[in-house]
This record gives structure tokens, sequence and C-alpha cells, in this order.
């Protein structure tokens, strides 16, 4: 039987280099940065600037590299998708902002404040314009791969008086079935103004008794030009008749829509349901039928 030998086998794979070397490998801490704020509202005349400040916060163990840069901000859609490059016929109120740094480095649980110049030109027309500005975090290693995270704070600016948003809200109040599915809760709040605003939406569920099993509040920014769409998504209503009641205030403004009715049939009454007419039906026979027995 042949047998290896082992100081001669070692000796030929340190020679040839096929020493097998442990891979370290290089993990990231989990990154863990807040800014604040998330959203600035800023009011400026035609020529005029403002400087602010945003604080960044490290939550996380390991110190942080982090960027900043200014982007336009615009949105598309009902469900308000974000993009962040400039439309091609729209003033880029990303080039207003000027940084007081590009790129700095958060110790461990530390803070850090940047300040922010925001600079309208004197030709500018009045009404709103919308920029953001990334907190990016970057990988301290100048190899390999590593992960990105970013956080930002829109700049909501009006530029004059900038003109009084023009709020309208619809919904689809049309009576409504649910066979033990999600109920989704939508309400459509249009501004066909010059500027945002932010709008509040209260959607209310009752039973037809007035019975409140269900109440949302929402806040949500609503900008020039555009319709967004409200979502709300209540729990389960079980089975019963609802009555749905939506209402939307915007600059001091209530606007009440009319009341939908929403039957909803649960899941598990789909279910048993029909089991429970099978055997009440049976009994019901069988009465019937005991009782034809009985007059004969």
């Amino acid at each position: 039987m042949n047998r290896f030998n082992l100081p001669l086998l070692g000796l030929v794979m340190l020679l040839t280099g096929f020493i097998p070397v442990p891979v370290r490998a290089e993990t990231e801490t989990l990154q863990s940065i807040r800014l604040h704020p998330s959203a600035t509202e800023i009011q400026l005349l035609p020529g005029a600037s403002v400087t602010k400040k945003m604080t960044i916060v490290n939550k996380g163990s390991a110190e942080q590299k982090v960027q900043f840069y200014a982007r336009p901000y615009r949105v598309e859609g009902k469900q308000y998708t974000p993009f962040f490059n400039a439309h091609p016929t729209a003033t880029n109120a990303a080039e207003w902002v000027t940084l007081g740094s590009s790129s700095e480095i958060i110790k461990p649980q530390g803070v850090l404040y940047v300040d922010y110049t925001v600079s309208v030109p004197a030709n500018t027309k009045p009404g709103g314009y919308y920029a953001v500005i990334f907190t990016e975090t970057q990988p301290k290693a100048q190899t390999g791969v590593g992960s990105h995270g970013r956080v930002g704070n829109i700049l909501y600016i009006t530029v004059g008086e900038g003109g009084s948003p023009h709020i309208n809200a619809s919904a689809d109040t049309s009576f409504r079935v649910s066979l033990g599915t999600p109920i989704t809760i939508k309400t459509d709040i249009e501004n066909s103004g010059a500027t945002h605003t932010i709008a509040k939406t209260e959607t209310s569920i009752a039973t037809i008794f007035g019975g409140k099993v269900f109440q949302d509040n929402t806040e949500r920014y609503v900008l020039p030009g555009t319709t967004r769409s409200i979502e709300t998504a209540p729990q389960a209503l079980g089975t019963g008749i609802f009555k749905v009641d939506r209402r939307v205030t915007a600059m001091d403004k209530m606007e009440q829509l009319d009341s939908q009715v929403i039957v909803s049939v649960s899941g598990r009454t789909l279910i048993i349901g029909p089991i429970i007419v099978v055997l009440v039906g049976s009994i019901v026979a069988g009465l019937i039928s005991s009782r034809r027995k009985t007059i004969r």
C-alpha cells in the first residue's frame, strides 16, 4: 500500500504556491445615517437667498464617510414616482443650492451640521420649485464591493407670492362588493395651482349602525400641476355592510366627498357559509319529510 509522505507533500505545496490560505471577508458595518429635516419649506423673493442647516447623525458603531450633493426633484403619476433629473422644460432648482461641504467623516454616534444656501435668480417667475439635498454614505475601501445608502432633504421652494394652490379631491364612491379580498380606499387630490400645499386626508369606515371600525389621517405634499393618489388599506373588515366617508383639508378649506357603501364578506364566511346553508337546508328538509310522514 502506498503511503503519502506528509512532510514531502507540504514542501511541494509550499514551493509550488498551492498552500490554502484562509481568505478573510471584510464585512462592512451596517450603516445607520439619520438626516434632519427630511423636508424644508423655503419662501424667497426673486434675487434673494437664505442659508439653512442640516443635521446628520451616525447611529452606527463605525465612522462613516458621507457625501453631499443637490439634485432636481420632480414626480410622475398619481403614485408620485420620484425622479431626480431635470425636466427638459422646467427650471433646475438644484442649481440654486450651494453646499457648505461636499463630504465629511462622521464618528460613531457622532453628529454633523452642514450649511447650505439657496439663491434664487433675479429673473425667476413666481411659483413652486423643488430640489433635494442627498446625504450618501461612501465605502471606506477603494477596492472591492461596498454598499451605499442615502437619505434626502426635499426643498419646497416658493418664489414670490407663488400664487395659491387649487385643490380638487375626488374618489370612486360607487357601490362595491368585496368577497374575501383586501380593501384599498383611494382618494385623488389634484393641484392645478402654481405652488405646492399639504393636504390632509381623513378616511373613516363605520357599520350601517354607526359603529366606527377604521380611522386614518394622512398628510401629504401635493405639487402643482399633479394629481396624487392617497391610499389606505384597512385590516379585514369582516362580514357586513360598511359606509366609507372621506374628507380632504388643504389651505384651511375642507371638502367632504360623497359616502361609499361597501358590502364585505370575509374569507371565513365564504368557506363556512355554504356549509351552514347545506346544514340548515338538510334540517329543514328533514323536518318537512318527518311532518309529511306524521300526516299520513
